[in-house]
């Protein structure tokens, strides 16, 4: 028999898979109806309302036009606001690039620079780019910034631990941008297999 802390977790992570496919269904298919996104999920219209008016709240996702039926209620089209942004940095041995997208994954800034042997010096590199990028943006609500490195990282210390096509050793990659930017900084390792 399940726990009462192990019902909370599973139901906490239902409800973010139902909220990632509702992203991801208006992502792809906007402008999307409420009716539609339960009809393409298999959700329940009640589910439906809760995590759009919940997305909406965050405004992640946006009212636009209305549709027009034969009969019954005219629907109202959702789409992802655009004006969410993300900064994201790629690391690889010989290029690293920043760039911004939004939240349709539209890139609308990007730059590139060789990838300095020194982490700390392609670090100072990194938080020059991500601040030019950010001069860049207008008004627009940047959510974070996501980097990705060839290695392996810690999850409990935030570090890198190794990254053998860089020659990193014990790099905190993570901290150093968050201060210098104010941003949310996650970091992701990819397999080095492909370097």
């Amino acid at each position: 028999m399940l726990q009462p802390q192990q019902l909370r977790a599973s139901s906490e992570v239902v409800r973010d898979i139902n909220r990632r496919i509702v992203l991801n269904l208006i992502r792809t298919r906007q402008p999307i109806s409420r009716a539609d996104l339960a009809r393409v999920s298999g959700l329940q219209r009640s589910t439906i309302s809760l995590i759009v008016e919940q997305l909406m709240e965050e405004c992640w996702v946006l009212e636009g036009a209305t549709g027009r039926l034969p009969r019954g209620r005219r629907p109202t089209f959702l789409r992802l606001n655009d004006e969410r942004v993300i900064v994201g940095v790629d690391i690889r041995p010989v290029q690293t690039t920043v760039a911004m997208a939004d939240a349709n994954g539209k890139l609308t800034s990007q730059e590139s620079m060789p990838t300095p042997a020194d982490p700390e010096a392609a670090i100072e590199a990194m938080i020059a780019s991500i601040r030019r990028i950010m001069a860049s943006c207008g008004r627009k609500k940047i959510e974070g910034v996501g980097i990705s490195v060839p290695g392996r990282f810690d999850p409990t210390t935030d570090r890198l631990v190794f990254a053998p096509n860089l020659k990193w050793r014990d790099a905190d990659i993570r901290a150093p941008i968050a201060r210098a930017t104010g941003l949310e900084v996650n970091s992701r390792t990819r397999p080095m297999l492909a370097y």
